[in-house]
């Protein structure tokens, strides 16, 4: 019985542990438009949409950089990619 009850401690913590994070995350992100983004991530972001409609783009903080995250829709798929201020695409979802 107390081994099931210090796991499901664990696991609460842990679980209140991710959502903080993640609000924490959701918190320190701004939406912005296009004309708004430094011109080299207003570059990449276009080059990477190819044309295809562009959605919501977020700037935020992460590990003390600035990065944006911009929706990109090619047909009925919609890729996020992450860009730094420099341009460079340092992820993608």
């Amino acid at each position: 019985m107390r081994r099931a009850f210090a796991l499901l401690a664990g696991l609460t913590i842990c679980v209140a542990g991710c959502n903080t994070s993640h609000s924490e995350r959701e918190e320190n992100e701004v939406e912005v438009t296009l004309d708004q983004v430094p011109p080299a991530v207003r570059d990449t972001i276009s080059r990477e949409s190819g044309g295809a409609p562009v959605g919501k783009i977020e700037r935020g903080v992460e590990k003390g950089k600035t990065v944006y995250e911009a929706d990109i829709t090619k047909g009925t798929k919609t890729t996020e990619i992450k860009v730094d201020e420099s341009g460079k695409v340092i992820g993608r979802e």
